[in-house]
């Protein structure tokens, strides 16, 4: 029977191998020894230095993750954070003046919407919008960006705790008498930046439906309304379906 020349051979190297180990002084043996010993102990520190830098690098990311945590917070409560309400939008004390090219005084209302910034710090690149109309349907997004619209534009800043008004919309004292079944929308919406770099642009919107103006009897001539929150844009930042339109239209 052939055997396998490796296998057939592998007791007699074994056997040279002893016989080679036997006859081999006591420095080469040791020699033997301490290089076995040196690799073993490189293996040993590789796999410690791997593990150690296994184990910095996860504390590096715990400590990058951190950093963010902070800053995210830091910055979620120092930010400028602009708002409205619908008590803020008013109906001022009526002038009268000549608005319809008959010579004779009509009676003027006016309507301001207002703004305020309740965060820590500055809002800049500041862009809004305030407009009103009298139609039976909501709002258009066309109508609301203030597009083939009278809706009036601002570009400013607007610094902590500060407050600003948009621009004064006026129309006759019709636009609040006569028409009752018809709702008057108001709407506007802001577009802002923070002080802080890299962040991203924010957006407040509002849109309210009126359905009457009253006027108040005696004393100081004032008007009050009833309103109701639109179908839509009464929102803030990516909440907002038209972020991307809006955040657009601000100043880089």
């Amino acid at each position: 029977m052939v055997q396998d020349t490796a296998t057939s051979n592998e007791p007699d190297k074994k056997r040279s191998l002893r016989r080679s180990w036997k006859a081999s002084g006591p420095v080469a043996k040791w020699t033997v020894i301490f290089a076995g010993m040196a690799a073993l102990a490189t293996l040993t520190y590789a796999a410690i230095a791997g593990w150690q830098l296994f184990i910095m690098g996860r504390q590096l990311t715990a400590l990058i993750e951190s950093n963010e945590i902070n800053r995210d917070a830091l910055y979620s409560v120092q930010r400028a954070f602009i708002t409205t309400t619908t008590t803020k939008i008013s109906t001022e004390v009526p002038r009268y003046t000549n608005i319809d090219g008959s010579g004779k005084p009509a009676k003027l209302l006016e309507f301001t919407a207002h703004w305020q910034n309740e965060g820590n710090t500055p809002a800049i690149g500041v862009v809004t919008a305030f407009g009103c109309v009298e139609k039976p349907d909501e709002v258009t997004e066309d109508e609301f960006l203030g597009v083939g619209t009278n809706a009036v534009f601002v570009t400013s800043a607007l610094g902590t705790k500060e407050s600003m008004d948009s621009q004064t919309i006026r129309r006759p004292e019709s636009f609040a008498t006569e028409n009752p079944g018809t709702p008057r929308f108001f709407w506007g919406w802001m577009v802002y930046r923070d002080i802080f770099p890299k962040t991203k642009a924010h957006v407040t919107e509002f849109c309210y439906r009126v359905m009457e103006i009253n006027k108040r009897q005696g004393g100081k001539e004032e008007y009050r309304f009833n309103a109701d929150a639109c179908k839509s844009h009464n929102c803030v930042d990516e909440f907002c379906e038209d972020y991307a339109t809006v955040t657009g239209l601000s100043p880089k």
